[in-house]
């Protein structure tokens, strides 16, 4: 059987909820909205998005939906 190369970066498992998490983060990073604007659009309070601590899914994704992007999910 093949072998992977090995990785020279650090590899980290995280739980499902942790992973959309980082997703949503990047997409916002990407799209250059602050963290303010973010809660404006959303009409929210910005403490509202701190993603440390526990975030529902619905939430998640309408912050995506903001910036154009939406969430889907595939089980295989």
């Amino acid at each position: 059987m093949p072998r992977t190369k090995p990785s020279n970066g650090v590899n980290i498992h995280l739980s499902t909820g942790e992973s959309l998490k980082v997703l949503v983060h990047n997409e916002i990073v990407k799209s250059r909205m602050t963290h303010e604007a973010l809660a404006k659009s959303l009409s929210i309070p910005a403490q509202a998005l701190d993603l440390e601590h526990p975030v529902d899914v619905d939430l998640l994704s309408s912050m995506v939906a903001v910036v154009g992007k939406r969430l889907v999910a595939y089980i295989s």
